[in-house]
Protein backbone atom coordinates (compact mmCIF):
# COMPACT_ATOMS: atom_id res chain seq x y z
CA UNK A 1 0.00 0.00 0.00
CA UNK A 2 2.89 2.36 1.25
CA UNK A 3 4.25 1.82 -2.40
CA UNK A 4 1.20 2.63 -3.99
CA UNK A 5 0.77 5.61 -2.38
CA UNK A 6 -0.95 5.43 1.18
CA UNK A 7 -0.86 8.49 3.85
CA UNK A 8 1.91 7.75 6.39
CA UNK A 9 0.81 10.65 8.09
CA UNK A 10 -3.27 10.00 7.74
CA UNK A 11 -5.06 9.91 10.64
CA UNK A 12 -7.37 7.52 12.34
CA UNK A 13 -10.45 8.29 14.07
CA UNK A 14 -8.78 8.32 17.50
CA UNK A 15 -6.45 10.66 16.32
CA UNK A 16 -2.97 8.79 15.89
CA UNK A 17 -0.97 8.60 13.14
CA UNK A 18 0.19 5.23 11.67
CA UNK A 19 3.15 5.40 13.74
CA UNK A 20 1.42 5.70 17.19
CA UNK A 21 -1.23 2.96 15.90
CA UNK A 22 2.30 0.80 15.10
CA UNK A 23 3.19 1.73 18.81
CA UNK A 24 0.05 0.71 20.31
CA UNK A 25 0.42 -2.54 18.52
CA UNK A 26 3.59 -3.33 19.32
CA UNK A 27 2.57 -2.43 23.19
CA UNK A 28 0.18 -5.46 22.93
CA UNK A 29 2.85 -7.59 21.35
CA UNK A 30 5.20 -6.52 24.23
CA UNK A 31 2.67 -6.66 27.31
CA UNK A 32 1.91 -10.28 26.72
CA UNK A 33 2.85 -12.36 28.89
CA UNK A 34 4.90 -14.79 26.67
CA UNK A 35 6.53 -12.16 25.10
CA UNK A 36 10.37 -13.08 24.68
CA UNK A 37 12.70 -10.26 23.29
CA UNK A 38 14.27 -12.85 21.13
CA UNK A 39 11.55 -14.27 19.01
CA UNK A 40 11.01 -12.87 15.54
CA UNK A 41 7.95 -10.47 16.29
CA UNK A 42 10.33 -7.67 17.71
CA UNK A 43 12.56 -7.43 15.21
CA UNK A 44 9.27 -7.32 12.86
CA UNK A 45 7.83 -4.37 15.01
CA UNK A 46 11.45 -2.22 14.64
CA UNK A 47 10.81 -3.01 10.56
CA UNK A 48 7.59 -1.86 10.68
CA UNK A 49 8.73 1.58 12.25
CA UNK A 50 11.35 1.64 9.78
CA UNK A 51 9.15 1.09 6.81
CA UNK A 52 6.91 4.02 8.11
CA UNK A 53 9.84 6.38 8.90
CA UNK A 54 11.42 5.66 5.27
CA UNK A 55 8.13 6.43 3.48
CA UNK A 56 7.77 9.76 5.12
CA UNK A 57 6.25 8.69 8.61
CA UNK A 58 6.10 12.05 11.33
CA UNK A 59 7.76 10.95 14.04
CA UNK A 60 6.72 14.58 15.70
CA UNK A 61 3.16 14.35 15.57
CA UNK A 62 1.29 15.44 18.28
CA UNK A 63 -2.06 16.62 18.87
CA UNK A 64 -3.69 17.83 21.76
CA UNK A 65 -4.74 14.85 22.71
CA UNK A 66 -1.92 13.25 21.70
CA UNK A 67 2.03 13.12 22.75
CA UNK A 68 4.40 12.92 20.28
CA UNK A 69 5.70 9.30 19.52
CA UNK A 70 9.27 9.61 21.45
CA UNK A 71 7.04 10.74 24.67
CA UNK A 72 4.37 7.62 24.28
CA UNK A 73 7.36 5.13 23.91
CA UNK A 74 9.02 6.56 27.25
CA UNK A 75 5.36 6.63 29.02
CA UNK A 76 5.18 2.88 28.03
CA UNK A 77 8.58 2.38 29.46
CA UNK A 78 9.25 0.59 25.83
CA UNK A 79 12.82 2.82 25.22
CA UNK A 80 14.94 -0.51 25.45
CA UNK A 81 13.34 -1.75 22.17
CA UNK A 82 14.25 0.66 20.26
CA UNK A 83 11.56 0.84 17.98
CA UNK A 84 12.51 4.16 16.19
Amino acid sequence: MLEKGADVNGIDSYGNNSLMRALLDSKKFIDHPNFNENLKTLEQCRRIFKLLIDFGADINYSNENRPKLTERIKDFGMEKYKLI
